[in-house]
């Protein structure tokens, strides 16, 4: 288990949104996903959540998913 912070930043390399994930299963040769939405409500009055997503090799024995 590991523990993950993400941080979106903006184009001037200022924070918008930071989230700290403890207890990231990690193994060998298996994703770990985790969904849900990141951005909650859009922050500083914006109106979209905005979408992201992260790609990996796809050789991988499975996939663990989690949703927060």
């Amino acid at each position: 288990m590991t523990k993950l912070t993400i941080t979106a930043l903006d184009a001037n390399d200022n924070t918008v949104k930071e989230r700290i994930f403890e207890n990231v299963p990690v193994t060998r040769n298996q994703i770990t996903r985790y969904t849900g939405s990141f951005f909650g409500n859009g922050g500083n009055g914006q109106t979209s959540d905005g979408t992201f997503r992260l790609t990996a090799d796809p050789d991988w024995d499975s996939v663990n998913g989690y949703t927060f």
